[in-house]
């Protein structure tokens, strides 16, 4: 290695890390050639032990029935937000999630799945940890839109449930 850079993603969806990331990189590139050039450059052998090593992400990585902690489908969320996207069903359509909110301190009061609460701009879901607030989302066939006029044009219910599959 000859240089690295640190960045803050928290809180950011994979597009936003991208251009995070593609912006940091491209300045780090100009002063890296300048240290080659200057011979000021200090290289570094890669610490293997802190590398990381992944599979390659498949379309199912994305489904989900909220039997994980509500911060972790957060984080699949932002992470799965181009492709494969975090889906599950209702009934017999997918529905496809891009954007949340962790409810960590909230507790559980059904299955996780189940739809806890609904109000007009959005609605909540058990996680086997926590609660999920669900802020933009696309069903089956339709366009991405927020959570408000998804429940002005579809009616969701306190116990309805997401699943693995189509029901």
């Amino acid at each position: 290695m000859i240089s690295t850079v640190e960045c803050d993603i928290e809180g950011r969806n994979i597009d936003e890390v991208a251009e995070l990331l593609s912006e940091a990189g491209a300045k780090l590139l100009v002063d890296t050639i300048e240290n080659i050039a200057n011979g000021t450059a200090v290289y570094t052998k890669q610490d293997d032990s802190i590398a990381s090593i992944t599979r390659q992400i498949k379309k199912t990585d994305g489904m989900t029935c909220f039997d994980e902690a509500a911060d972790v489908i957060e984080c699949r969320i932002r992470a799965y937000y181009d492709w494969p996207t975090v889906y599950s069903y209702l009934g017999d359509e997918s529905v496809k999630f891009f954007e949340a909110e962790a409810l960590i301190e909230e507790t559980c009061d059904g299955e996780p799945g189940t739809v806890s609460e609904v109000d007009k701009e959005c609605f909540i879901v058990n996680c086997k940890e926590g609660k999920l607030k669900i802020l933009e989302l696309q069903l089956q066939g339709k366009i991405r839109m927020n959570c408000g006029d998804f429940l002005r044009g579809r009616k969701l219910n306190k116990g309805d449930r997401f699943s693995l599959k189509e029901v």
